[in-house]
């Protein structure tokens, strides 16, 4: 635990100041008055806290505080490591892995255990976590024992993973020893920041830490949460409730209480809670935190409270119930599917390890296989079984499946009754890549892409086609970054990317077999060596915070004392020659304090003079440095952000000081901010990886950069950008903009091009726009054509303006231009979207709509509509073809010869446009329904809504003598339509039913309306006559889930004398026909399309 961080969480009432100025007293203690809560006492998790031991938390903390030290620059870090590892890893349940990181030059490492999901397709983690690096004030490399800070935490978490393991859980569990805690919470912030990157979904996470310093014997006990944590945090104390595991629990809101691994995750916006001891430990960070000082039934019981919470959070599977799951929830077409099902009732004979049968299906082979699954061992109710995937026609032992399919996997459970299932999708499509570009600058690049789907990322590169170096990022997303550091100035780069989704499907973009390729830029670049870059505090009259991974700025009104940066870089000389075009100095902004008032900040260039001995040096060093120069003169808070890169660019009358402090290969840096407050902390940290190390492969992203480019050609004028334009492709789906340009140096220099940006509106500073994508894939000449591809649905409606520039490979920007004025401003849509027949022989189809609002309306006056379709019905439009468009005033359009007669079925949408070219769609589809029925009966239904629904207008294009409708309430049950006598019938025929027709020559089934976006259907006990309106096929299981039914048939030709056949829960249900269902209790079924 840091000390200096958590203060605040030990104050009697954890106060926040609220926008109001209102301090909200927050805390709670177990013997005052409390808000409601909810008793959810379950026996299961009654009996796992039975198998907590006081005896295996005592041995785990007395071996970790025998390896003396923990401290990350110990020898003895890595050994307690290994033994974390070994422990987790005899347990067979637990996956058990290492995640390192660097620290300066030392390879640390997480060590994570994780106790997946019963349920792959539930993506949600749930974590226990402790850190087991400690810390002393004496000799932390040689003896720093911290059984409390933080043995106690780490060996709750390791407890924790022995007991939970012998359970199933619906969400996976994550039990994790974190390290680095002490020099800034490195480890957590290591793991939290890649989940959150790579969009984890940490549903929440506890963090213990010292739980067990209590010489009165009080069982007191700390739970601190932020107001996005309460939910968690009355979990905690539901627990210590239900289960009287007897903590005396004080739980206070408190977002400013750092200190622990929390905070890492409350960075982050997870849900995270805190646990510490009440009695706060007398020997904290001393040689004296050894195990005789320790109270383990505080620690028993608070692992005891972590545990019953995450039980109930994740999910725990009852014992007997059965559960069934997939391995994964997405497969490819040629993988092996495992299948998984727990059932402890199946242990019929003990000691034997006992089998049983399930059936999975596929779209492409509906009857499916039998898989065979075994238990995994006697009497453990957990059986095992697979099948491998073909793309090929069905074969026994394979399942047969097509490139997008589902599968689903089904289990009768005799106790309690009922059928289990679950699927899982088949993806063999592999991701689409787009917006491949590249920002360079010195001795590094950064290369992005986009694609369609979450995959992890890869970028092969080299200085020739044929590459030779990789960079990857296990992480999925759809927005990816590669970053490449150690590069060569003014040198060519040739690259390609790739991404691999779940399923193992891989997209490579080498630009058509070219390869894309890139130009550094000439100069130098240089990044702090570890221990020299940091902060120092007035308040400490030796000593600096140089190896901490953050750099912090500011003015502490709880310390009373000033925060100031520093850094120092090792620089090469810069050529003779040479002619500096840009100099800047970039820190990545970490996250504010504190802040309401403006502050001026700053940078200043220190002497030489403060360069000797440079890692010993203290505040008075750092502050009584002689300067050079203030870089800028005035930065206000405005002017620095979170989340970006902060450039603190040199003038060009300081370029030949900048030449000499080169010349002199050390230069020095002090950052300046406010020096006094009237509240708490006025201040910024700046974040950045202290894994750097100078010459090393790895070099962080966020690691401070000083950076200057220069010519060796005399060209200082940076290249011209024009003819910039913004295009519209709109399709049926979503929108986009087109924004290109021609980027040319040919008269300003004759450099080639390296980086064009762009920006919306307000300027971010150079280098920090969105980078465009070369039309040919290299910036690697003096002229260069750009473009980029901007998905713009989720903007705000407005007028935008829009700003290009491009750089050349000395480093000059060029001039910015700007598109103004650019309208994303849609109109308002067309509605109520319809269809109808027309036509002597209803041979066409009208498509109608209802005017835009904006038709007619000046701004967003509508220019004209466009009219899109498919055979097929797709939610999102975005599959279906341009059909034709309709001026502004007109209503409708004809498209001709495209009803009766035509088998085909078409799928409408309508979009209003205006002279900017914006677009929106209607939110409604229309339809033609169509369907080619032979002479004999069929039972059918009609899936659209449509303005006529007697049953003669929907059966307008059919042949047919007789019709019947189910009605239990009428004398037969039956009402009929008898065109063969002379009374003839008629009945409105709803969108909800099904009737039986008899066509007496063959005939197409047409009907044109609007596709409903859901229909609710009443099912009274017992049987009812009922269509399936949706254009979604859906099998019975997902179908009519939460509905009591207990049998379901539908229309089969070839099945006399009823015409009838069971489906079975996989069989699929479709539009436009009719189905029997039992329903077993009154109920409502909702249908969506």
């Amino acid at each position: 635990m840091r000390w200096a961080r958590i203060t605040s969480v030990f104050l009697s009432l954890a106060m926040v100041v609220t926008s109001m100025g209102v301090l909200l007293a927050t805390e709670n203690a177990t013997s005052g008055d409390q808000p409601p809560k909810v008793a959810s006492y379950d026996p299961v998790i009654a009996s796992i806290l039975e198998n907590v031991s006081v005896q295996s938390l005592y041995r785990y903390n007395y071996d970790l505080q025998n390896f003396s030290s923990r401290y990350v620059y110990s020898n003895t870090l890595n050994e307690s490591a290994i033994y974390i590892v070994n422990e987790l890893s005899s347990n067979p349940n637990l996956i058990v892995e290492s995640q390192y990181f660097q620290v300066g030059t030392r390879w640390v490492r997480n060590v994570i255990a994780t106790l997946p999901s019963f349920n792959p397709a539930n993506k949600t983690i749930y974590i226990l976590g402790g850190h087991y690096d400690s810390y002393s004030n004496s000799n932390p490399t040689s003896w720093a024992p911290g059984a409390d800070d933080d043995g106690s935490g780490t060996v709750a978490a390791m407890e924790a993973a022995r007991v939970l393991s012998k359970y199933k859980f619906n969400s996976t569990i994550v039990l994790a020893a974190w390290t680095a805690e002490e020099l800034g919470l490195l480890g957590s912030r290591y793991y939290a920041n890649g989940a959150a990157e790579s969009g984890v979904d940490v549903g929440g996470m506890i963090q213990l830490d010292m739980i067990g310093y209590d010489p009165g014997n009080l069982m007191g006990l700390r739970a601190v949460s932020n107001f996005e944590s309460t939910w968690l945090l009355n979990e905690f104390w539901n627990a210590n409730q239900d289960y009287a595991i007897g903590l005396n629990l004080v739980t206070s809101i408190n977002p400013g209480a750092g200190g622990s691994d929390h905070a890492s995750f409350w960075a982050e916006d997870y849900p995270a809670i805190f646990a510490i001891e009440t009695n706060f430990n007398d020997y904290y960070h001393s040689g004296q935190d050894t195990v005789d000082k320790m109270n383990f039934e505080l620690v028993k019981k608070t692992t005891n409270a972590s545990i019953a919470t995450l039980a109930k959070i994740a999910g725990i599977l009852t014992p007997g119930v059965g559960a069934i799951a997939f391995d994964k929830t997405h497969y490819g077409t040629m993988d092996v599917v495992e299948i998984r099902l727990y059932d402890t009732d199946l242990n019929t004979n003990p000691g034997v390890a006992e089998t049983v049968v399930v059936n999975v299906r596929s779209s492409a082979e509906p009857a499916g296989e039998q898989v065979t699954l075994t238990e995994v061992g006697p009497d453990e109710g957990v059986f095992k079984g697979s099948i491998p995937l073909t793309e090929t026609i069905p074969v026994g032992g394979m399942l047969s499946v097509y490139e997008s399919d589902l599968l689903n996997v089904t289990y009768w459970d005799d106790n309690p009754q009922g059928l289990r299932w679950t699927s899982a999708a088949v993806d063999g499509y592999p991701p689409l890549i787009k917006n491949v570009a590249v920002r360079p600058s010195v001795t590094t690049a950064e290369i992005t892409w986009e694609t369609n789907e979450e995959a992890d990322s890869l970028a092969n590169y080299g200085l020739t086609t044929a590459l030779g170096d990789s960079e990857y990022d296990m992480w999925d997303v759809k927005s990816h970054s590669i970053f490449l550091s150690n590069l060569s100035p003014g040198t060519k780069y040739y690259f390609e990317v790739a991404s691999t989704d779940r399923p193992g499907n891989q997209a490579l973009d080498d630009n058509g077999g070219t390869k894309y390729s890139f130009m550094t830029l000439t100069g130098i670049s240089s990044v702090p060596e570890y221990g020299y870059v940091g902060w120092v505090r007035e308040e400490e009259a030796t000593g600096n915070h140089f190896t901490d991974p953050e750099i912090i700025v500011g003015w502490s009104n709880f310390r009373h004392t000033t925060y100031k940066g520093a850094a120092q870089f090792r620089v090469s000389p810069i050529p003779d020659t040479a002619i500096i075009t840009n100099a800047s100095l970039q820190f990545y902004g970490g996250r504010w304090i504190y802040r309401d008032t403006d502050y001026n900040w700053n940078v200043t260039l220190l002497n030489a003079s403060s360069d000797p001995d440079w890692v010993n040096h203290s505040f008075s060093d750092i502050e009584g440095a002689g300067v050079d120069a203030i870089i800028p003169s005035i930065l206000e808070n405005s002017d620095l952000v979170e989340g970006e890169w902060n450039y603190f660019y040199f003038q060009p009358s300081q370029y030949g000081l900048l030449r000499d402090h080169f010349n002199n290969s050390i230069i020095s840096f002090r950052l300046n901010g406010p020096t006094s407050r009237d509240f708490w902390f006025e201040g910024l940290i700046f974040a950045w990886v202290s894994g750097y190390e100078a010459g090393s492969s790895f070099a962080s992203p966020l690691s401070p950069r000083l950076t200057v480019t220069y010519t060796l050609t005399g060209d200082t004028t940076g290249p011209a950008t024009i003819n910039p334009q913004v295009s519209r492709e709109n399709g049926a789906g979503d929108p986009v903009l087109v924004l290109s340009a021609t980027t040319t140096d040919v008269s300003t220099g004759n450099s080639n091009i390296t980086n064009v940006e762009y920006f919306v509106d307000s300027d971010p500073g150079y280098g920090n726009g969105v980078v465009m994508v070369p039309s040919d894939g290299s910036f690697d000449s003096p002229v260069e054509d750009s473009t980029i591809i901007i998905d713009v649905p989720s903007w705000t409606p407005g007028v935008y303006d829009f700003y290009l520039r491009g750089r050349d490979e000395a480093g000059n920007w060029g001039p910015t231009v700007e598109i103004s004025n650019v309208s994303i401003t849609p109109p308002l849509p067309p509605v109520d979207i319809d269809a109808r027949l027309e036509g002597l022989s209803l041979e066409h189809v009208n498509v109608s709509w209802t005017l835009s609002g904006d038709d007619g309306q000046g701004d967003n006056d509508v220019d004209h509509y466009s009219i899109y379709y498919g055979n097929v019905y797709d939610r999102t439009a975005e599959s279906y073809q341009y059909l034709s468009s309709a001026p502004a005033g007109l209503d409708h359009y004809l498209h001709s010869l495209a009803g009766n007669g035509d088998s085909n079925s078409y799928f409408y949408v309508v979009l209003a446009n205006d002279t900017d070219g914006n677009a929106r769609r209607a939110s409604n589809h229309a339809a033609k329904f169509a369907r080619s029925l032979s002479a004999g009966i069929h039972l059918l239904s009609n899936p659209l809504v449509v303005t006529d629904n007697g049953i003669e207008s929907v059966l307008q294009t059919v042949a047919f003598d007789r019709v019947w409708r189910y009605d239990p309430a009428a004398p037969t049950q039956w009402v009929k339509v008898d065109l063969t006598k002379s009374y003839g019938g008629s009945f409105v025929a709803s969108i909800e039913m099904a009737y039986w027709v008899e066509v007496t020559t063959n005939s197409i089934y047409a009907v044109a309306g609007r596709v409903p976006n859901s229909v609710t259907i009443s099912l009274s006990t017992g049987w009812n006559l009922v269509s399936y309106p949706s254009f979604v096929d859906r099998v019975v299981a997902d179908a009519l889930l939460g509905i009591g039914f207990s049998r379901i048939e539908a229309y089969d030709p070839l099945a006399p004398p009823y015409h009838l056949t069971q489906l079975t829960d996989w069989d699929y249900m479709t539009a436009g026909y009719g189905y029997w269902i039992y329903a077993t209790v009154d109920s409502t079924w909702r249908v969506e399309n």
